[in-house]
Formats: C-alpha cells, sequence, structure tokens
C-alpha cells in the first residue's frame, strides 16, 4: 500500500499542488476509479484476504501518514518559530504565563490530524504561515499608523514591541483550527463530542467552551494564554460584532487569504497583482463574508502600493 499511495502521491500533475489540493485530487481519482481498484487491488498480487472497505480504509491511513510525513518538516520550523523567546519574555513581563510544550503540542497536532477535517484546517494554516503574509504586511501596517493599527495596537491595547507583533500572529493562527476540534463536553449529565464552532452563536456556551479549552489545553500543551486561545477562536466569528478585537479581525483576513494562495500563480500583464485582486473583490462583499471592510481596504491599498 505504501507502494501504491506513494505511485499516487508523486504523479507528476499534482506533484507542485498545494497539499490539500494534492489529497484532494487523490480522493477523487479513488472515488471516480472504485471499481477497477477493487477489482486490481483485490487480486492475489496485493490484498486478496481484505474486504474493498479494509483496503480503503488502509488506503486512507497510508495517505494519511504521507500527508503528515510531508507536513511534518514545516510544523516543526513553524513551531520553533511560534515560541519566540522574546514574545514569552514579552507575557512575562505582564504577568502572564506563555509555556508551551513544543512537543506535546505537535503531538497534539498530530492526533488531530487523523481525522480529514481537522487535516484540511491544520494543513491550511501550515502552508499560510509558511507564505509569511504576517511577515510581509504587518510591518508596513505598524508603519503607517492607520485603521488596522489603531484597532490591533490602540484599541486591543497591544503594548508590546512591533519586532515581536507578528510571532505573537503566528502563534494566534497556530491554535486557530482548534475551534473545529471536537472534545467532551458534559451535557445533560451525558458525555459528547463538541466543538466550538457547534455552540458560536450561543454565547454563554462559548465562553463556557473556551474556558474548557484552555484547561484542556493546559494538560495537552502548558499553558496558553487567553489572550492567544480567545483570539485564536474569535477569528473565526463575524467581523461585524463590535467586540471582536482588531487581532482576530487581521487574522482571520490573512489566514483566509492564505488559503486561496497559489505561490505559483502568474501575473499577466494588464491584471490586478494576486493580493491586490482578492483583497478587491472580498472588500466588496465584506459584510457577507464576515470582514472588516475597512480592513480589506487599507491591505488593498498596501498591496496595490508594493505590487502584490
Amino acid at each position: 500500500m505504501k507502494q501504491f499511495v506513494g505511485k499516487l502521491w508523486a504523479n507528476p500533475t499534482i506533484k507542485n499542488a498545494p497539499i490539500v489540493k494534492k489529497e484532494n485530487q487523490i480522493l477523487s481519482f479513488i472515488k471516480e476509479n472504485s471499481e477497477p481498484l477493487k477489482t486490481a487491488l483485490s487480486g492475489p498480487d496485493y490484498f486478496p484476504d481484505l474486504s474493498f472497505e479494509e483496503i480503503i480504509k488502509l488506503m486512507y491511513a497510508e495517505l494519511t501518514d504521507k500527508i503528515i510525513t510531508a507536513l511534518e518538516p514545516r510544523m516543526d520550523a513553524i513551531l520553533n518559530a511560534a515560541l519566540d523567546p522574546a514574545l514569552i519574555a514579552f507575557f512575562r513581563s505582564e504577568g502572564i504565563v506563555l509555556q508551551i510544550d513544543a512537543a506535546k503540542l505537535r503531538n497534539l497536532i498530530i492526533s488531530t490530524m487523523q481525522t480529514k477535517a481537522m487535516r484540511d484546517h491544520y494543513t491550511h494554516t501550515f502552508e499560510a504561515l509558511s507564505y509569511r503574509l504576517f511577515e510581509r504586511y504587518t510591518p508596513i501596517i505598524l508603519n503607517q499608523h492607520k485603521v488596522i493599527y489603531f484597532e490591533m495596537i490602540r484599541r486591543d491595547r497591544l503594548n508590546m514591541d512591533s519586532s515581536i507583533v507578528c510571532s505573537l500572529l503566528n502563534l494566534i493562527s497556530l491554535f486557530r483550527p482548534l475551534y473545529h476540534w471536537k472534545f467532551p463536553r458534559n451535557i445533560a449529565g451525558q458525555q459528547q463530542l463538541l466543538n466550538i464552532a457547534a455552540v458560536s452563536k450561543d454565547a454563554r456556551m462559548y465562553e463556557s467552551m473556551l474556558k474548557e479549552l484552555g484547561h484542556i489545553m493546559q494538560q495537552e500543551a502548558g499553558s496558553v494564554p487567553d489572550l492567544i486561545l480567545r483570539n485564536a477562536m474569535d477569528s473565526w466569528l463575524d467581523a461585524n460584532e463590535k467586540t471582536l478585537s482588531g487581532l482576530s479581525r487581521y487574522v482571520s483576513i490573512m489566514m483566509n487569504r492564505a488559503a486561496e494562495y497559489d505561490p505559483m500563480q502568474k501575473h499577466d500583464r494588464g491584471a490586478e497583482t494576486p493580493d491586490k485582486s482578492w483583497f478587491n473583490i472580498n472588500r466588496r462583499s465584506a459584510r457577507y463574508y464576515g470582514y472588516d471592510a475597512r480592513f480589506l481596504e487599507e491591505l488593498y491599498q498596501i498591496a496595490g502600493g508594493e505590487g502584490w
């Protein structure tokens, strides 16, 4: 099965595709060719003693391992960069403990990535942070002192050196997929698996589960400040909610931009550049998608000025 999945993975037509797209194309191939695959893989040269359902489970398990193995170097680099000693020192100066065990957090992420939905969220996150969009835009935002700066630094009272703001944004983004992570909750005397996404419209349940997530992180990864978890979860909410922080609004936009970012995309002469085009399209429908239109306008202007 390793050999078979390896051949699918090495297909030249998907060699340079982002990992989520690569996985989805392989899954589509398996679905569309289920009958010939059943005939071939149930034969004497492969798995004659397994049912086709068992063969497919084995195939999916091997594909999952392949994806996680491919992502591990990127995951490790992102974890090392996100746990910036200067950021840890900042929280300490504020009387807040940021003490994350990188190995435990890594194990937690790999564990949650066994499910397709969570794997997609984490894969998008790793790719987004690898593109370094925060590092591209944030220094300009901090220098020009416009809307995003005011909302993210002044209104959020983010009293930190500009050199570590990107580290904070990366760390917030790293915890963002947990919005969709199901963990056990005692509801009406019964244990149920529930995620924060399912209760996002119920303010009381949302706060309760956010607090519970903090307790779970204490056991599974170490001490993760509320500033990080709250902004990570809030970044999924509608930016038209006036109580949302500038940090969560900014993270929301940049992570969604990164989800559609293609580093291999060519720029046709006369057309808008990729970032400028994305911000332009989304600023027109910001309310529908739950973005802050003012943030998109500022990012659109930056992308245009920088040729991005």
